[in-house]
């Protein structure tokens, strides 16, 4: 596909979603910037979208307080892409940036318009939508709050995740018309795992229970916020990991065995070894997971390990997934030279996704290839961006 796509009048709009965690790129801004940028917009042209949601989560990385600024430059540099600034006219941008809020989320809401498509967003206080028609970026030091009622978003009470002291998790919602269609999209970023040993405990993990709390949370407020139900797209860092004890058995196999041990550090340790050997088929503390050989989850696309991957089994009632048939998204090395090589801090797994509700999933029309995560051969940071192309 050239791009190129006739002007829209009623029929389908040609959309991409896209989630991408780039809090790793902010703390590598220089060397990662120019990387994500055009591998986001080679994706863009190669499937010659319409209209582009990217929802960002981790917006200025850990280090928000110095980094933040660079969040709006970032934007820019999309939106000022040669083949960008020609094709999309239109853009709006929401960003949380403040970070002092006791309701700080660092999401961030990035819609592109094509020259072609008439599009507007809601108003929530006039309830009605209001036409795109320039480029627009809003964020606390640009009049968010008085942009406010163009969204709605918040951060998960402090007591669905009890493990730490402090979460910006969260959700963000706005709600599109393009053409003649409306459409809720959602940013959303769920509770990750604070510890890899303690994922075994039970299963589902208490780290699944709170994700499946929290999302539960966002359904609900979204769906209360639509008189009659709307095509929903949820996405963003939900997060999901695979079943830590069925991993486990995975690596134990015939002439293995679990092994409990304590570090230097008096630190609980997890070792599948040879019974009667010095092979070591996985190691594990509270943040290292050390397989022999992390390559294997990319094997096949990571099909061998799909099985494992239970979170969405027990997703909220109405949301639904196109199946995965790719590679895990996370966790990769911050590499250049190493794209598609782990961390060893993280068991890998699909932590970014997109989820739909039942009347979007009856709504639009997509291909094979729709739902996919891309930047496979350069580095994105620790997550690669995933995407759902669709006619809405």
């Amino acid at each position: 596909m050239d791009g190129k796509r006739p002007k829209i009048m009623d029929e389908r709009a040609h959309c991409i979603a896209v989630t991408a965690n780039l809090g790793t790129l902010f703390e590598q801004y220089e060397l990662l910037q120019d990387i994500w940028v055009n591998a986001f917009v080679d994706k863009i042209k190669s499937v010659g979208a319409q209209f582009v949601a990217l929802h960002i989560q981790e917006a200025g990385g850990k280090n928000y307080r110095e980094d933040m600024p660079l969040v709006k430059g970032f934007v820019e540099k999309i939106r000022s892409n040669e083949y960008m600034l020609e094709t999309f006219t239109r853009s709006f941008s929401i960003v949380d940036t403040d970070v002092d809020s006791s309701a700080f989320t660092a999401l961030g809401n990035v819609y592109l318009v094509h020259k072609d498509l008439h599009a507007h967003i809601w108003d929530f206080n006039a309830s009605s939508f209001v036409e795109v028609t320039k480029h627009s970026y809003h964020d606390h030091e640009t009049e968010l709050v008085e942009k406010s009622h163009f969204f709605r978003r918040e951060r998960f009470p402090q007591d669905y995740y009890p493990q730490t002291k402090w979460s910006r998790k969260g959700y963000c919602l706005s709600r599109w018309k393009l053409g003649d269609k409306v459409a809720d999209f959602v940013n959303v970023h769920l509770f990750h795992d604070a510890c890899n040993l303690s994922t075994l405990d039970q299963n589902p993990s208490v780290f699944a229970s709170n994700r499946k709390h929290a999302l539960e949370f966002v359904a609900k407020h979204v769906s209360s916020s639509q008189e009659t139900p709307l095509p929903t797209f949820y996405f963003g860092d939900f997060n999901f990991r695979l079943a830590m004890d069925q991993i486990v058995k995975h690596f134990t196999t015939e002439g293995y065995e679990l092994v409990e041990d304590v570090n230097e550090k008096g630190k609980k340790t997890l070792t599948v070894k040879q019974k009667d050997g010095d092979d070591v088929a996985l190691f594990m503390s509270e943040k290292e997971f050390l397989p022999k050989n992390p390559s294997v989850f990319l094997e096949d696309s990571g099909k061998p390990f799909r099985n494992f991957d239970t979170e969405t089994v027990s997703l909220p009632s109405g949301l639904l997934e196109f199946p995965v048939s790719f590679e895990p998204s996370y966790p990769y090395a911050e590499d250049l030279h190493a794209p598609n090589e782990f961390l060893s801090k993280r068991c890998p797994g699909w932590c970014d996704r997109i989820l739909v509700n039942s009347k979007a999933m009856e709504s639009i029309k997509t291909d094979e290839n729709a739902y996919d995560l891309f930047g496979r051969d350069v580095c994105t940071g620790d997550h690669k961006p995933v995407q759902l192309t669709f006619d809405l």
